[in-house]
């Protein structure tokens, strides 16, 4: 569990630990949250594998799209 402030709001979030270890309990920690809902927050480093796995799924998304249009412009 983590805590941040935001504007004067306290936030708790929760998190795997960073790149395979558990910080020190008042440690410091970067954190990132979405500035337009700043309940929602992450860990970057223990994020790392969700983010691969994302960028993974789109990409292929997208070369499949690509490669559509391709096939489209030659056949059309």
């Amino acid at each position: 569990m983590y805590e941040y402030q935001v504007n004067g709001v306290r936030y708790k979030g929760t998190g795997a630990s960073l790149a395979g270890r558990i910080p020190q309990v008042h440690s410091q920690i970067y954190i990132l949250y979405d500035p337009a809902h700043p309940e929602r927050s992450c860990i970057p480093e223990s994020d790392a594998r969700a983010s691969r796995i994302a960028g993974g799924v789109l990409g292929a998304v997208g070369a499949a799209a690509l490669l559509a249009g391709i096939g489209i412009g030659l056949f059309w």
